[in-house]
């Protein structure tokens, strides 16, 4: 389960970008400044009613980019943060996050 903020914040709006024909930039990141970003993640077995809060990733996260390993044991996904792209794993039997490599 994903959740994500309906608006963007001011600062979010405010922050500078290059346009490339039709396509809108974040100079930092390099990525689409029309990202849609997600800030909570919760797993569910099919079977169990309740869901599972995923632990380990930090405060005021942009999580996106979601991907499943072809075993489908783990997702793959970026983080955005201030000074560049963070790619993170959530182990999905676990429900917990954990950093692999910052770009």
């Amino acid at each position: 389960m994903l959740n994500r903020n309906q608006h963007k914040s001011v600062s979010e709006l405010s922050e500078t970008e290059l346009r490339l024909t039709r396509l809108s930039v974040h100079p930092v990141t390099n990525i689409r400044s029309l990202t849609a970003y997600y800030t909570n993640i919760k797993v569910k077995k099919i079977i169990d009613k309740d869901k599972k809060q995923v632990s380990g990733y930090p405060k005021n996260t942009l999580l996106s980019r979601f991907n499943w390993l072809p075993d489908q044991s783990m997702i793959a996904c970026l983080n955005t943060t201030v000074i560049g792209i963070e790619v993170w794993v959530l182990h999905i039997a676990e429900a917990k996050e954990s950093i692999m490599q910052t770009l």
